[in-house]
């Protein structure tokens, strides 16, 4: 049962937000908790879609103000369907006084600014929307990485991620007629991506640019030579210590159990996400008998993390489709350089430049090109050229063409230009 983690306020699954079990109808309802602050319309006319800011009266923040979240949902009635939680970096420390430049990423107003760009910069809110889904955007002011259960927590009842995350997935699920549940997690938001998704139901989880074993830091010296002392400490202050907390540790480490389908995102050139972490994760996955695509998106800018950064974009892309349980097939074109892809005579992709394995194709076939400039896909008798301006400032604008070509077992096909692609094949 995933139902084993008690935390504050968290409701059972078959009760409803505001509800007590044995409830006389004859009494009034308590008033429920979670109230409406706002709603403003979502950037893009077309989507239909409004972002809603929601408070927690009974769930305050260290400066006791009441917890918020933020939904992107459609202005009229949703017909159901799957719900995205995001959960936001930073958000860790000691408690002590930090040094300039150290890990001192906590408070309302850094939640806040964790937040902002995730609705109103990435192709993030875009795309749940192209997909008919909402999207739920929780604010985190306890620095504890989204492990704190409140009454509940072993190491400071202080600690609430959890609970406001877990609360507001109830919220909206009494409100609304979710299906699915699915995670994304940016940084160390990617620690408590994998933490939820070990405590509670989810269909897939999208980890973005954090670390994939965090009890690694302590015990192996490759790793904790090139991490700052302050994350460590950090980590110690809201799981305990490894050695008296290890199944804790565990819960919030993807080598230590995949827990559902999972899109590992990460740049071997990025500076805050060490490479030696995630040189073990595609074996762990691979043997996890879940679906799961293991990028290492390191021909794209070097940001942190990959899926808030519009230089990023085809990585939101590829992660969003995989959530919706696409079968995803990425092949990548080397530093926007030219490549040049041929079927051999297994059905596997050879040719000059760098992509991820071999890349069976049949059935239908679904390419994104992503273009730098002047492109062409050619699958059997059918041929697409693709040129686009690269001047636009928004995700719409951007240089993205999307092409549907459709065939029964190729035996042949062709890529080749200056551009990044993402071939997907619908399941």
């Amino acid at each position: 049962m995933w139902w084993l983690l008690a935390c504050q306020g968290c409701p059972a699954p078959d009760s409803a937000v505001g509800e007590t079990a044995g409830d006389d109808s004859s009494v009034d309802s308590p008033v429920d908790p979670i109230q409406w602050l706002s709603s403003q319309d979502y950037r893009f006319d077309w989507a239909g879609y409004e972002v809603s800011t929601y408070e927690v009266a009974d769930l305050l923040s260290p400066a006791g103000k009441p917890a918020r979240f933020h939904l992107l949902h459609p202005k009229g009635d949703w017909q159901g369907g799957t719900l995205v939680l995001n959960l936001h970096g930073g958000g860790i420390d000691d408690d002590s006084e930090q040094a300039a430049g150290e890990l001192d990423r906590c408070g309302e107003a850094n939640a806040q600014g964790r937040v902002e760009p995730v609705l109103h910069a990435s192709a993030i809110p875009q795309l749940a929307a192209e997909h008919g889904w909402l999207l739920l955007a929780p604010e985190n002011p306890w620095c504890d990485g989204w492990f704190g259960l409140g009454d509940e927590d072993p190491v400071d009842t202080g600690h609430r991620g959890f609970v406001l995350a877990d609360r507001a997935v109830a919220w909206v699920q009494e409100n609304y007629p979710v299906e699915r549940v699915v995670v994304v997690g940016h940084s160390l938001g990617s620690l408590g991506t994998v933490w939820y998704a070990n405590h509670r139901e989810v269909a897939a989880i999208l980890v973005d640019s954090g670390p994939p074993d965090v009890h690694a830091w302590y015990t192996d010296p490759d790793y904790s030579s090139e991490e700052p002392a302050v994350v460590r400490r950090g980590l110690e202050h809201v799981l305990g210590t490894p050695s008296e907390a290890a199944d804790r540790y565990a819960a919030a480490s993807l080598v230590a159990g995949v827990p559902s389908a999972t899109f590992h995102l990460y740049s071997s050139l990025d500076p805050l996400s060490i490479d030696v972490q995630h040189e073990p994760v595609e074996a762990v996955l691979a043997a996890s008998g879940q679906r799961y695509v293991d990028y290492d998106a390191d021909h794209l800018l070097p940001k942190h993390p990959q899926t808030v950064r519009m230089g990023a974009l085809y990585a939101s892309v590829a992660g969003m489709r995989f959530l919706a349980g696409d079968t995803v097939v990425l092949i990548e074109g080397e530093d926007y350089g030219s490549l040049v892809l041929q079927n051999d005579a297994s059905g596997g992709a050879v040719g000059e430049g760098s992509f991820g394995g071999a890349v069976p194709l049949s059935g239908e076939v679904r390419a994104t090109f992503f273009v730098a400039g002047p492109a062409s896909l050619r699958l059997g008798e059918q041929e697409v050229n693709v040129d686009v301006d690269l001047s636009g400032e928004t995700y719409s604008e951007l240089p993205l063409a999307e092409v549907t070509l459709s065939a029964t077992n190729p035996s042949d096909w062709h890529v080749e230009g200056v551009l990044d692609v993402l071939v997907l094949s619908s399941p």
